[in-house]
């Protein structure tokens, strides 16, 4: 951030605002769908990723990835902020809009894209979001027995 106020530049800062520009570059080439995962590591000479979530994923998914991904994660921070100004606020709320905000700002300087533990946070916030609804639909273990019991008898309808 002191670089954006006019604060000089280390060796390593310097390398991460060439690679963020590299990364901008590529994408501009390729708006819409991208490049492909691990485009970046592949076609320039860092040959490594760009070291920033929101570079790597323009690059890789393009403007619709990046659209898709960053806007499931708004909406579940969205619906946590909700969550938390409603008579329904639990202490899980708090954990999702926190861990969602430090997430966002990490992803400035790491890439996340590739981790399974941040999908595993991402989804743990999803549930922490809803986790004041009443459970709608059908159970994955009431799932699993009708379609047991669909293969041992085939004529069985699956409703009901």
């Amino acid at each position: 951030f002191g670089l954006l106020f006019g604060g000089a530049m280390d060796e390593s800062t310097s390398i991460r605002w060439n690679m963020m520009q590299t990364g901008w570059s590529m994408f501009l080439e390729k708006p819409v769908f991208g490049s492909g995962l691990g485009a970046f590591a592949h076609s320039y000479i860092y040959q490594t990723y760009s070291h920033n979530n929101y570079i790597e994923i323009l690059v890789s998914l393009g403007l619709v990835g990046f659209i898709w991904i960053y806007g499931s994660l708004l909406w579940v921070l969205l619906k946590s902020v909700k969550v938390y100004f409603s008579a329904h606020r639990t202490n899980l709320s708090i954990l999702s809009i926190t861990l969602l905000l430090v997430l966002f700002a990490d992803d400035i300087a790491r890439v996340r894209f590739y981790s399974e533990t941040s999908h595993l946070f991402y989804a743990l916030c999803y549930a922490a979001a809803l986790s004041h609804l009443p459970q709608t639909g059908i159970d994955i273990p009431t799932l699993l027995s009708k379609v047991w019991q669909w293969l041992k008898h085939p004529s069985v309808s699956l409703k009901g």
